[in-house]
């Protein structure tokens, strides 16, 4: 038992196996299928095939007024690799998709480990097999923009706690995975802004309040953040500047005058409450319709469990861990 844990603590990506099982399982399923290149799929090789003689600019195409599309190509980039190395056609696609999967539950699990302790990379291994399991097969085969980013988001979830723990060099590592998800799915916006925002408002203030960055090179990290950051929305600003109108400028207005019916405030917050919920729909979707009225008692309880832990957290933030 000793050895064995020994082995977890030098090799933490082990972990993630009884995921990765799945996933190559998965893929093994399809192996020989003929693939019928329709919709987002198609859709989405012709932007990875691009690649380099043509590179996109913005991302799949969305639901956005004057046939607007998502607002960066990072996923492009990032399935372009393994789309070549498995052959460069539809199951070299879905081979690449699965691939982009695995390399966020191994990041997400060695950054566990490494913030939190074994216990706690146990516990997230447990937690990422079971999503795995339930989300399988398609989730791990189609390069559907909505489903692509989701393990990057908990890579991304885990660096932000890095930085509210003070590890200034998670910064640029933050600022890129954030920006791979806004940029796959505009729904990320919120969820990168919310998080990454006061993360680096607290780096500010533990950098001018306190001596917990000494010697860490806080302003290296931070020009490393910004220079991955500005690298990374080079693309689509280039698109945005070129005559016509700029697929930032449709997203824009697509938020901020809609041109089709909304769901409203109240409808919304209860979608928010049905999903933030300890009692909700954790891996099936009934429950989270807007019509649907969510299990306040679980709601209740997942904010007293957030207050709880951010109380927690207050209290004993002079303390460096370990």
């Amino acid at each position: 038992m000793t050895r064995y844990l020994g082995m977890l603590r030098r090799h933490p990506w082990v972990l993630a196996v009884p995921s990765f099982l799945v996933i190559a399982a998965s893929l093994a399923a399809v192996v020989g299928d003929t693939w019928l290149l329709t919709g987002d799929f198609s859709h989405t090789e012709f932007l990875v095939r691009a690649i380099p003689s043509h590179p996109p600019l913005i991302g799949v195409a969305a639901r956005v007024v004057d046939n607007g599309s998502t607002p960066g190509p990072s996923m492009a980039y990032l399935l372009f690799p393994g789309y070549r190395l498995f052959g460069s056609n539809a199951f070299a696609l879905a081979s690449s998709v699965a691939l982009l999967h695995v390399v966020g539950i191994v990041a997400s699990l060695w950054l566990a480990r490494r913030l939190g302790g074994l216990g706690f990379a146990a516990c997230a291994s447990v937690t990422v097999t079971v999503l795995t399991v339930a989300l399988a097969p398609r989730f791990f085969l189609e390069p559907w923009n909505v489903w692509v980013p989701v393990f990057a988001f908990a890579a991304f979830l885990f660096l932000v706690w890095g930085l509210s723990l003070g590890r200034v060099a998670m910064l640029p590592w933050a600022a890129a995975v954030g920006t791979h998800c806004v940029q796959t799915h505009v729904s990320y916006v919120v969820l990168v802004v919310g998080l990454l925002g006061p993360a680096c408002l607290w780096l500010l203030w533990l950098g001018w309040r306190t001596d917990r960055l000494a010697g860490r090179h806080a302003l290296r990290w931070w020009a490393s953040a910004a220079a991955v950051s500005v690298l990374m929305w080079m693309p689509p600003l280039i698109e945005q500047l070129r005559p016509g109108t700029g697929n930032l400028s449709k997203l824009v207005r697509q938020f901020t005058s809609p041109d089709a019916p909304y769901v409203g405030v109240r409808a919304a917050l209860r979608v928010v409450a049905s999903r933030f919920n300890l009692l909700g729909a954790w891996l099936r979707e009934p429950g989270t319709n807007p019509l649907d009225a969510p299990n306040w008692w679980g709601f209740i309880a997942f904010v007293a469990l957030i207050v709880t832990g951010a109380t927690c957290a207050w209290r004993r933030w002079d303390q460096v861990e370990g």
